[in-house]
């Protein structure tokens, strides 16, 4: 019985990956199967040629981890929303990390010029601002003429919960800096 999981898994796998080595594309998880005694999952793979069924919302599954439909002003509100906040924190933590490394400055420059031993490197990571990931997405939803937009889980969690997978080193990175975030 163990053969014939580990074979399934194999043929799923080598399916997924040798669509993807032909120039196919895996239009999307249509359904997840539960290998009988086990705790994975594996996905059913739908396989399509045609780049005209790309993306289209009805071959997109509704539901739980589906898609959703917004309405355009909504969405570019809750996304600037989003970008006005992160570009308020980038700014206190840039502001943080300056004072942060004209200090270490000012005390190697005190150090070397009373004879101690001073550092030469400090490890003080800059804030990155995500501002303009923000403002691309801003631009091409206010460039489509479509009074609504669709959204997978993961645009979703981006453009709406601001959920990115930068988020939480930027949040940590700007908590070093400031003393609220």
């Amino acid at each position: 019985m163990e053969l014939e999981k580990l074979k399934k898994l194999h043929n799923i796998t080598c399916e997924m990956l040798g669509a993807i080595l032909s120039g196919k594309k895996v239009l999307r998880i249509i359904g997840l199967d539960k290998v009988e005694g086990w705790s994975k999952f594996l996905s059913t793979i739908s396989l399509e040629t045609e780049p005209e069924l790309w993306g289209k919302k009805e071959n997109m599954d509704k539901g739980e981890y589906g898609y959703v439909i917004i309405e355009k002003d909504k969405l570019l509100a809750k996304i600037k929303e989003n970008r006005d906040k992160h570009r308020d924190i980038f700014k206190k933590a840039l502001s943080g990390w300056e004072g942060r490394v004209v200090k270490e400055l000012q005390r190697a420059v005190k150090d070397a010029l009373s004879g101690k031993e001073f550092r030469t490197y400090f490890s003080l990571p800059q804030p990155v601002d995500h501002t303009p990931e923000y403002d691309a997405i801003i631009e091409q939803i206010e460039w489509t003429e479509d009074k609504t937009i669709d959204l997978d889980i993961g645009k979703f969690n981006q453009f709406i919960r601001d959920d990115w997978g930068w988020k939480k080193d930027f949040l940590d990175n700007a908590s070093s800096y400031m003393v609220k975030v």
